[in-house]
């Protein structure tokens, strides 16, 4: 997509201040509100279990294996923008799951600093109700909820 996607999601962000308002852009949830600080660990476990839990959703969604073939195939069939509005509470979740992660700086970074998250496993049972709870919208009759979504949160392997 081009740079003009990332441009139009920022400006739909000014329009709704959400922290965790989402838009696809080129296969991938793009987050234009939401910060992750350098001095701040919590920040950046923050970023990362909202991007690893869009990562899912999507592949979810496009019945992917994973999450990288998930993002392939949402980038050729979802060719326009679109925001992605689910029912995830972020608060709860985040309260409930980023601090069993462990943020570790990673030297290399050149003009960004890079930073490694790990401990996904310890939260899967809760990245996946997320997940389920997205897909049906909160919904407990439907099918998603007996899909075994777990091969999707592999990344710690």
């Amino acid at each position: 997509m081009a740079p003009s996607d990332y441009i139009q999601s920022r400006d739909l962000a000014t329009q709704n201040n959400g922290r965790f308002y989402t838009t696809l852009v080129d296969g991938r949830s793009y987050f234009p509100n939401l910060t992750a600080i350098a001095s701040d660990p919590a920040s950046i476990r923050d970023a990362a279990l909202a991007s690893v839990i869009l990562s899912i959703y999507i592949a979810a969604t496009h019945d992917a294996s994973d999450v990288d073939t998930g993002a392939t195939l949402a980038a050729k069939e979802d060719d326009e923008l679109k925001p992605m509005a689910l029912s995830i509470d972020w608060e709860s979740l985040l309260k409930e799951s980023s601090a069993l992660l462990t943020c570790t700086k990673v030297t290399g970074g050149i003009t960004n600093a890079l930073f490694r998250v790990s401990g996904f496993e310890k939260v899967t049972a809760t990245i996946i109700a997320a997940v389920v709870g997205a897909l049906t919208n909160g919904s407990t009759s439907s099918s998603s909820s007996v899909i075994d979504y777990s091969p999707l949160v592999d990344f710690d392997s």
